[in-house]
């Protein structure tokens, strides 16, 4: 197997683990979760220059650690590691990003196709613990993993159909393309 066959076939394995994960059952919490989170202000957020960040060793997937890295490496201790939400295709992705004074940016490398501009909604009540390596995220006591979903039905059908598309052996970028845009925020 060729090196680009390969990649594509990593990219379809992240891609189902992603898909699988955002199939949890829908709860009264989220849907309050969801309900406070529309009212909290939103930020639009660069990314850093993909070479920038390949130079830097920042990890696709790793939001969490890039920007403790940026925060803790940060000699002149000015950089903050802000936790919040990545407004994506009508859901609410669990994110961080790190603050300079007055600007917010990303330090993640993006997924292909994925923009390089997005809005960020910060949420103080956010908790995060660093257990055994990984970052550990929760809200109100509740655990969140990959985020929050204002349509829990329309996301959960919308996996339901990527993954098909994936486990047939699709392209994940054409599998990816074919689907209908998720529920808006």
């Amino acid at each position: 197997m060729g090196q680009a066959k390969r990649n594509l076939e990593e990219v379809r394995a992240r891609m189902i683990s992603v898909a699988e994960r955002w199939m949890f059952e829908p709860s009264e919490w989220e849907a309050r979760a969801v309900a406070e989170i529309k009212g909290l202000p939103r930020v639009e957020v660069s990314r850093y220059p993909a070479p920038v960040l390949e130079m830097m060793r920042m990890k696709i997937g790793e939001c969490h650690a890039n920007a403790y890295f940026m925060e803790r490496e940060d000699p002149e201790k000015l950089c903050k590691r802000v936790v919040g939400w990545a407004l994506i295709e009508g859901q609410l992705v669990l994110h961080s990003v790190v603050r300079r004074s007055a600007e917010m940016f990303c330090v993640t490398p993006a997924p292909q196709g994925a923009p390089d501009v997005f809005t960020f909604i910060p949420d103080s009540d956010i908790v995060a613990e660093e257990i055994e390596g990984r970052f550990v995220h929760s809200r109100d006591g509740q655990r969140v993993d990959v985020g929050l979903r204002p349509d829990p039905e329309v996301t959960i059908e919308f996996s339901k159909k990527l993954l098909e598309r994936l486990r047939s052996g699709m392209n994940p970028y054409k599998a990816m393309e074919l689907l209908p845009p998720q529920s808006d925020f």
